[in-house]
């Protein structure tokens, strides 16, 4: 295969993509090799680093600005002297770790926080498959650097040599010897910066539209890469070199060393066992694991192998380990453990939150402040961190959104992770707080939340953000008692009960809360009409799209899943339209409205759920039975002839027949949909016929549930034009 590098007019020049999610078409005869049959060639290969083929030079112009060349024979000889010279040097490695880690690299085991990992099924079994052997010899050669600049600080502190210093003119003498701690703090400073130089220069980092390089990308997790990008390590200044590594400690060392010297101690240990006298310290501040969200220790495998070879037997006490040990790790991650360490079940995560969280209440002083953030968009990560604070003694005091992520960072990019942690402050709840009266406790949470969303939509805070800023003025309520009854003494638990086939037995007081919150949202959202007056299915789709909606630029984008498993049998298919909640939080947001799923998910409705994802159905997604359209196109499997295949790089032009003017449908937001459909099949006297004289659009709710989804869809959508073209007719249209 010969590359070329051409600068298009327009994306119009450019061909499709010839590798999908893995599933790889020819570019000269279309035949498409499926995904399995492409990992299995990969995997044989140990995922493809030593063989890697280098397509482009990515080059920096006089002004700046970055270019990219075909790679030359000077290029590709440089590689290949790298993977010699790395062989040669593997072969005479004399050190007690392999040269290159050999660690074994993490397993995706389930729907917890290691299916972040795909890399072992693709063959990459160690840590050190990861790397190229430019790589591999890159990052060995700077770790070795780091320890030869330790052996000579240490022959250093024998001799004695002079530092010349000028003070007022007058010059001096001074002997400085340099002392062990100076050193093992300087190497340290050293190997931080090499190790942070890892996710550029790796198999899986990629180049992304802006200039960066970056490995991680669209969430906390290693995932294979088709193609994938290399830094330059010796590159002055850029992103991805030494350098560049090496600044980064130096601000921070300038920064702390200009605050002066404050005495402070810094203690490892367990969250669960704090080694801190009762009652001793006057704050507590915790960043908590998210959930299932992050595998924090087996990410940071990806720099500890690294760093453990340079820093081991200066800091035995912290790097001892083979490992990063995960054993006590407070994540959600349900599958075959290791031997001899627990499953992190639910049940694990909020038994762990929880002790930690009492222990916390334990050190801290009677009039102590605790200051709990929090991130994680799912509902049940929020119910889990939640019931282990009420359980472990505190009330919540007040709470706060504060925008702690950078919008610019690779995960942001068209996802709906949330833009701002929530903080929440809280203090000891006092002995024998009490009982609240369930009726009480729910009027003032009902209350609070109908006061704190429009503050929050002030404020600029939407969607998810303010769906879980809400939580923190309804907490303060309920977690305020010891606990919460009704007047027959029936006890109101944080969250819903169920039963082991995951029905619920008995409501939670969040389920209240969600409730409150999507009444609330719904006033808001339509400002002039009653939201009670709409069918489910409107209701649901307003509150789907507010769910989702982050700031970005001060436009909304939607939700692309947050753990997208390149690696299942469709992904070479495309990905089908529509929007994505997890399954939970969409029954929590189905429940809360009091909606019926089964109707929303019957054929033609709004709504599909597949496992644990639930998925608003886009418009056009409902064409066939909002117009009557019975026509469907089946895909064509296996290999096709060379004339089938023509159209891979020009769509072929496709003839339909004109649907006869649809009759109303039964919802608001049927009619509006068929509607937006006709509007984009520029199917004009339909659409009059269908507005004027069948009376759709003289419906006061089609135009304010149109007003509403206008200002809710994102605006490079379809959905937007087609809604915004309707609106503009309706003066026309006499309505």
């Amino acid at each position: 295969v010969e590359f070329e590098i051409f600068e298009p007019r327009s994306e119009a020049e450019v061909q499709p993509p010839i590798v999908k999610r893995f599933a790889a078409t020819c570019p000269v005869c279309g035949y498409t090799t499926p995904y399995a049959r492409v990992r299995e060639q990969i995997r044989a290969k140990r995922g493809g680093t030593r063989d890697a083929r280098l397509i482009a030079v990515i080059t920096l112009r006089p002004d700046g600005t970055r270019g990219f060349r075909l790679p030359t024979e000077a290029d590709r000889e440089a590689a290949r002297r790298a993977a010699e010279e790395l062989a040669r040097r593997q072969a005479q490695h004399p050190g007690s770790l392999s040269l290159v880690p050999d660690e074994p690299a993490p397993e995706a085991r389930g729907p917890g926080a290691s299916r972040a990992f795909s890399i072992r099924k693709w063959g990459m079994e160690t840590w050190g498959d990861l790397f190229t052997p430019r790589q591999a010899l890159a990052l060995s050669t700077f770790a070795r650097l780091v320890r030869e600049a330790y052996e000579r600080m240490r022959e250093a502190r024998d001799t004695e040599y002079e530092v010349h210093r000028t003070e007022s003119g007058t010059a001096r003498s001074e002997l400085h010897i340099p002392n062990a701690e100076f050193a093992r703090a300087v190497i340290t400073s050293l190997a931080l910066a090499v190790s942070n130089m890892v996710h550029y220069l790796s198999s899986i980092s990629i180049w992304a539209k802006d200039g960066m390089i970056s490995a991680f990308v669209q969430g906390s997790g290693l995932p294979m890469r088709p193609d994938f990008a290399e830094a330059n390590p010796l590159m002055p200044k850029l992103v991805g070199g030494f350098e560049y590594a090496l600044e980064q400690v130096v601000q921070v060392l300038e920064r702390e060393g200009g605050q002066g010297f404050r005495p402070g101690t810094i203690r490892q240990g367990s969250a669960t066992a704090l080694p801190l006298p009762d009652g001793s310290v006057p704050y507590v501040v915790t960043d908590p694991p998210y959930y299932d969200a992050v595998p924090y220790a087996s990410l940071s495998d990806f720099c500890y192998v690294w760093l453990r070879r340079m820093l081991h037997d200066l800091h035995p006490d912290l790097l001892r380990p083979f490992l990063t040990p995960k054993a006590e790790e407070c994540i959600m991650d349900p599958g075959p453990p290791p031997p001899g360490e627990p499953e992190k079940t639910k049940e694990f995560f909020e038994n762990t939150m929880q002790q930690a969280l009492a222990e916390a209440r334990r050190v801290l002083r009677p009039d102590g402040l605790a200051v709990v953030l929090f991130a994680h968009k799912g509902t049940a990560g929020w119910e889990a961190l939640l019931n282990a604070l009420v359980q472990a003694g505190w009330t919540v005091t007040a709470s706060w959104p504060i925008e702690t992520e950078r919008g610019a960072r690779m995960r942001a990019k068209n996802s709906a992770v949330l833009a701002s942690s929530v903080f929440l402050a809280c203090r000891p709840r006092p002995e024998g707080a009490g009982v609240g009266e369930w009726r009480q406790v729910q009027a003032e949470m009902n209350r609070r939340v109908a006061q704190w969303l429009p503050r929050l939509a002030q404020e600029g805070i939407h969607g998810a953000d303010a769906i879980f800023a809400a939580l923190g003025p309804a907490l303060e309520v309920f977690s305020r008692y010891d606990r919460v009854e009704t007047a027959a003494g029936e006890v109101i638990p944080l969250g819903d009960v169920r039963n082991g086939r995951g029905q619920v037995l008995q409501r939670g007081f969040l389920s209240y809360v969600w409730e409150a919150v999507a009444r609330e949202a719904l006033r808001m959202l339509f400002r002039e009409a009653d939201p009670t007056g709409f069918e489910e299915d409107a209701r649901l789709t307003a509150m789907w799209l507010w769910a989702l909606r982050v700031r970005a630029n001060g436009e909304p984008v939607l939700e692309e899943l947050l753990w997208e498993d390149e690696e299942e049998e469709e992904a070479s298919r495309s990905k089908p339209a529509g929007w994505s909640l997890p399954y939970d939080d969409a029954r929590l947001m189905i429940q809360a409205l009091g909606a019926d799923e089964a109707r929303l998910r019957r054929p033609g409705g709004i709504l599909e759920v597949k496992g644990n994802t639930a998925r608003l159905l886009s418009v056009a997604e409902r064409r066939r039975y909002l117009l009557g359209e019975v026509r469907e196109e089946r895909p064509v499997r296996g290999r096709r002839s060379l004339q089938a295949q023509l159209p891979l790089f020009e769509a072929p032009p496709v003839q339909e027949e004109a649907p006869p003017a649809p009759q109303p449908g039964r919802t608001t937001l049927d009619r509006l949909h068929q509607a937006m459909l006709l509007f984009a099949a520029g199917r004009s006297e339909p659409l009059r016929a269908f507005l004027v004289d069948e009376g759709a659009g003289r419906d006061g709710r089609f135009w304010s549930l149109a007003d509403a989804l206008s200002r809710l869809y994102p605006s490079n959508s379809p959905e937007k034009r087609w809604v915004d073209g309707l609106i503009a007719r309706r003066k026309s249209l006499g309505l």
